[in-house]
């Protein structure tokens, strides 16, 4: 049966979690966190080095399965329905997998031809994919020989091919320069103008400020605030505050005495 293609005007959420838990051994990685995301929407998974927010995407992506709590992704259960999820979601994860003797058109028409995206249409959508996120230059050259901005644009390339309806974003502006993340973060506004649902990770405030609507923030696995944007700037102050509020106290500077350059 063909996938049935979400409504991104629909009143139903684009993603629900609802006491989402995962563990790694005697690790609580996630720990009964909520989260909700809404069509035309971008939410922020924002937080301190190993609050839980890679691990969080990859439960709604479908990569890991829950100890316990619900996931649905335009109405769909990743762990039961996960070739129709595959079909619906765009993903991009921190580390891009790419075919390094491959160069970035080569992976892009692979992807294509996997989604079943004609040969026609696979270089059309490809040719705009690269003009709009300054590809052009590295598009035919072996991924082997690009640098991380360039792997991650040309994931992101991969992950739009299927236009589809709900995009999953680990750091997408890592590595990338400052021309390419303000035209991504255009993309990114363009596509949620559609009605398409955006959940990103990030460690850069400002970036988060300027693509996303909704923030969630994570420390521990735990899910220590959440909310509009405005209303997270409300409660903090701003939100670089709210997420150092989440870290905790930093550490002072250590002395270093043995360190002696002269």
């Amino acid at each position: 049966m063909a996938a049935t293609t979400p409504n991104p005007f629909s009143d139903d959420p684009a993603v629900t979690a609802r006491g989402l838990t995962r563990r790694f051994g005697c690790v609580l990685a996630l720990d009964g966190i909520d989260l909700d995301l809404r069509w035309g929407r971008c939410l922020a998974l924002v937080g301190p080095n190993g609050a839980g927010k890679s691990t969080a995407l990859r439960l709604l992506c479908g990569l890991l399965r829950p100890d316990a709590g619900t996931v649905r992704v335009a109405g769909l259960d990743p762990v039961r329905d996960g070739r129709r999820l595959r079909e619906t979601i765009g993903a991009v994860p921190d580390f891009p997998v790419l075919y390094d003797e491959l160069t970035g058109r080569e992976n892009l028409l692979a992807v294509a031809r996997l989604r079943g995206i004609p040969r026609g249409e696979a270089d059309r959508r490809i040719e705009e994919l690269a003009a709009a996120l300054r590809l052009q230059d590295s598009l035919d050259r072996p991924v082997a020989g690009c640098s991380r901005g360039e792997r991650k644009k040309a994931a992101l390339a991969a992950a739009l091919l299927h236009a589809p309806p709900v995009l999953f974003l680990d750091e997408p502006f890592e590595g990338v320069d400052p021309l390419s993340a303000r035209t991504i973060r255009e993309l990114l506004g363009e596509l949620r103008s559609r009605g398409a649902a955006v959940l990103v990770t990030s460690h850069v405030i400002p970036l988060v400020e300027a693509i996303a609507s909704d923030v969630a923030i994570l420390e521990s696995g735990r899910l220590i605030a959440g909310g509009s944007l405005a209303e997270i700037a409300a409660a903090y102050g701003d939100l670089e505050s709210a997420v150092l509020a989440a870290g905790g106290t930093a550490a002072a500077a250590p002395a270093l005495p043995w360190y002696r350059v002269r």
